[in-house]
């Protein structure tokens, strides 16, 4: 079997600048792939034009079944990026493909907000 994508997670006070990959993926095996891990990111401002990346692992030689995808949250307050790509998607396998994991995109409340429900 093939291993999990594991975690990934930052948080940070300031800006992120996101200009390369974060990744988290399954690993691909034989008999059945490893699932997508999950990435969690909050910042004050994001930037940049990187990509996030937990994608469940492929089956390969007959093997079983593919990799689910895993779990993308990116919680900020500005945004100031150029647009980063998220990717979820699930392993293929031979006889059951892994289906998508989900993204969340995120926006925080400034300091000092107050929320009133009624």
């Amino acid at each position: 079997s093939g291993y999990g994508g594991g975690r990934v997670r930052v948080q940070a006070f300031g800006t992120v600048t996101l200009d390369g990959t974060l990744t988290a993926n399954g690993g691909d095996a034989q008999g059945s792939a490893g699932s997508g891990g999950g990435i969690y990111v909050t910042c004050q401002r994001l930037a940049g034009g990187g990509a996030l990346s937990a994608k469940g692992g492929t089956c390969g030689g007959g093997g079983y079944s593919g990799g689910g995808g895993g779990r993308i949250a990116m919680w900020r307050l500005h945004d100031s990026s150029a647009g980063i790509t998220a990717a979820v998607d699930g392993g293929a396998g031979s006889s059951y493909p892994g289906t998508s994991g989900t993204v969340v995109w995120g926006q925080l409340l400034p300091a000092g907000t107050i929320m009133a429900i009624w």
